[in-house]
């Protein structure tokens, strides 16, 4: 058994009231061939959404690719 305690400063509290999130798009497929399955996937950050309604640009915009080669049994 595992316990975790966090103890947060006002400061953090402040910055997850305002915290930002990030609106992604995600695609991917899956192939599958008798028992073997091959997939690919992909996604990319299009935009900021701001805590306070506003939306941006993200200065980094995060990109990511995954391969899958699988075996059913």
């Amino acid at each position: 058994m595992y316990l975790q305690v966090e103890v947060f400063t006002s400061t953090q509290e402040k910055e997850f009231e305002n915290d930002k999130s990030v609106l992604c798009f995600v695609a991917g497929i899956d192939i599958t061939m008798d028992q073997f399955v091959l997939g690919a996937r992909a996604g990319w950050d299009l935009q900021n959404n701001n805590g306070d309604g506003t939306s941006t640009n993200p200065r980094y915009k995060n990109v990511w690719y995954q391969a899958t080669l699988g075996f059913r049994f």
